[in-house]
């Protein structure tokens, strides 16, 4: 009996310094840190892949218009006018009715001052979506720009009969009542601030717009 007892004590000390051992061996090893495959790009880096991939949509897809307009209108987002200007006429060689991008080509040209070819591709743009009110407001701006204050009147309140609540033709509008030295100035100003003073974007415009509000009074 006291054998037995003996050799169920040793049994029980082997296990336990086998535990021991493993559990030692597990805390020592170090696990593996996990990879990672996200890579971080910087603004510069995002916008070149961007402009690869667009680049590359529109080769593989050479009759499509779609895709240079698409690709045009990333240029023209980031300033570059005559990227723009390319990737547009891309558009209307193979659709010479495609709207959007005559319409943007006008507004490329319009950022560039070229106000006359601005007018020609808007024009154009007028035929095919005469109904778009960024373009009327765009052909107003041109028009205050070459003082046909009556035209640019009519093409901003065309853009707020298609879009009621575009503050951006607003604001033109009361710029042009301001060359035009009408008291419609202040109504205006006031309609603008109250369509865009929660529009975080507009802040700076707002306040312009409540200083020359309070020049008026």
């Amino acid at each position: 009996m006291k054998k037995k007892t003996l050799l169920i004590v040793l049994l029980i000390i082997i296990i336990t310094i086998s535990l021991v051992i493993v559990k030692s061996k597990f805390l020592q090893t170090p696990q593996k840190p996990q990879k990672t495959s996200v890579t971080m790009l910087n603004p510069t880096e995002s916008m070149t892949k961007s402009e690869h991939a667009l680049t590359e949509a529109a080769k593989k897809s050479p009759k499509d218009p779609e895709r240079y307009y698409i690709l045009g209108t990333f240029y023209l987002n980031h300033n570059r006018l005559d990227d723009a200007i390319k990737a547009f006429k891309d558009a209307i060689a193979i659709n010479d009715k495609h709207g959007p991008s005559l319409e943007n080509l006008g507004l490329a040209y319009y950022k560039k001052k070229d106000y006359d070819k601005a007018l020609t591709y808007l024009k154009r743009a007028l035929e095919v979506i005469p109904n778009t009110a960024t373009l009327h407001n765009t052909l107003g701006g041109i028009y205050r720009t070459k003082k046909m204050y009556p035209e640019a009147l009519n093409a901003h309140k065309k853009a707020i009969e298609l879009q009621p609540d575009y503050y951006e033709a607003y604001y033109n509008i009361a710029l042009l009542y301001q060359d035009m030295k009408s008291p419609e100035e202040s109504n205006a100003w006031k309609k603008y601030i109250e369509l865009a003073s929660k529009i975080h974007s507009e802040a700076q415009y707002v306040e312009f717009a409540k200083k020359n509000l309070n020049k008026l009074k």
